[in-house]
């Protein structure tokens, strides 16, 4: 149980009082050492710390007045306290140690299921689309298909008397209207060349009347 000698002692003294000092500062406001232990162990150690404050300011002044001999006396007052200090910082280091295996463990436990989570969410999402795109695709197929029947019987019986019947406004909807439009054409036509002909058949027997 001795202090180092005298220049070198001073100032590793005094560098060490100034780190503990900071470290107090730091561990206060630093909410990792708010955990129930840490904390005990802190207000412990700054306990034991501020009852040896005076054993260390004697251990200054002895330095500066080089006498070793009180200093020897001072050093085994001083070795009861240090191992005090020792062990409460024992307990904060194997404390802490548990503490980051445990974040690392829930840290890693909620990125796995984060993970699960999107895995889970792009699923849902790529079976919505495909459920979205297989109705739009069965409404577009039956829609076309309804519509070609009806081309096909207007081809085979030039019946224009059935309109293209679609209820949505839709692209396919705007075709079916026009496609109306063009049947309203086509029986416009169709009256008009019948009136023609009617018309043309009643001056053929007025002249043959006639003649």
């Amino acid at each position: 149980s001795e202090f180092l000698p005298p220049i070198q002692g001073k100032d590793k003294l005094l560098e060490s009082r100034k780190r503990l000092d900071t470290f107090f500062i730091t561990a206060k406001a630093d909410t990792f050492y708010q955990d129930p232990v840490l904390k005990k162990e802190i207000n412990a150690i700054i306990k034991e710390y501020k009852q040896a404050n005076t054993l260390l300011d004697q251990a200054l002044l002895e330095y500066k007045n080089e006498n070793l001999e009180e200093l020897n006396f001072i050093a085994i007052d001083w070795e009861s306290v240090h191992l005090k200090i020792n062990k409460h910082f024992h307990t904060i280091e194997n404390h802490t140690q548990s503490r980051i295996v445990n974040i690392k463990k829930e840290t890693s436990d909620q990125l796995t299921q984060d993970r699960m989570l999107v895995m889970i969410i792009s699923a849902i999402t790529i079976l919505l689309a495909f459920l979205i795109i297989t109705i739009i695709s069965k409404y577009i197929v039956s829609s076309i298909k309804v519509l070609g029947e009806r081309a096909n019987a207007f081809a085979n019986d030039l019946n224009v008397s059935e309109g293209f019947q679609h209820q949505n406004c839709d692209e396919i909807g705007k075709i079916a209207n026009s496609m109306n439009t063009l049947l309203s054409n086509i029986q416009m036509g169709i009256n008009k060349a019948k009136e023609n002909a009617d018309t043309t058949t009643n001056m053929s027997q007025e002249i043959t009347r006639f003649a």
